[in-house]
């Protein structure tokens, strides 16, 4: 597949807690994302499945996300780009964004791949990929209020010292 050199791809690892999963971090996503960035974008989210992103008074989403029912799993929620604004043209290539736990479930990679913006890359650069970071830094910070469980500083083991005797 021929990829562009404007093929985007950003990673950001975020805090899962015990008992969450990738299923739960992307339905958290699609309740907390409209509440966070109204009144500044609309977004709206139809059954878990289709996300929409609008910027007022434009009537066009600025980008559509499918979840990939089929290719996601408990572990890994796959969302196709699906349209909008944003959304510039690729041969051969499906943008998507990806929660997959990792590292025993102690965290979530957040993933877009494959995306190709329409905007120019320099503009792009400084705006868009700008604001993606930003959203997706204060999801995670959101997701470190909503943890549930011990840190992975609570799993580290102690060992008693090596002369038998206790601290």
């Amino acid at each position: 597949r021929r990829r562009s050199p404007r093929t985007v791809c950003s990673i950001q690892r975020l805090p899962l807690g015990c008992g969450r999963d990738a299923r739960w971090v992307a339905e958290e996503y699609m309740r907390w994302l409209p509440r966070f960035l109204s009144p500044l974008l609309h977004v709206t989210v139809e059954h878990a499945e289709v996300c929409r992103f609008f910027l007022r008074p434009l009537s066009a989403p600025l980008l559509e996300l499918r979840l990939a029912s089929e290719r996601s799993s408990a572990d890994r929620q796959l969302f196709y780009v699906t349209g909008g604004l944003l959304v510039g043209e690729a041969e051969g290539v499906r943008p998507r964004l990806e929660f997959r736990a990792v590292l025993d479930g102690m965290f979530v990679l957040a993933a877009i791949n494959d995306f190709v913006p329409r905007l120019p890359w320099l503009v792009y650069k400084f705006t868009q990929a700008v604001f993606h970071l930003w959203v997706m830094c204060a999801f995670g910070r959101h997701l470190a209020r909503e943890r549930v469980g011990p840190t992975p500083e609570d799993r580290v083991v102690n060992f008693p010292p090596a002369d038998g005797h206790p601290g």
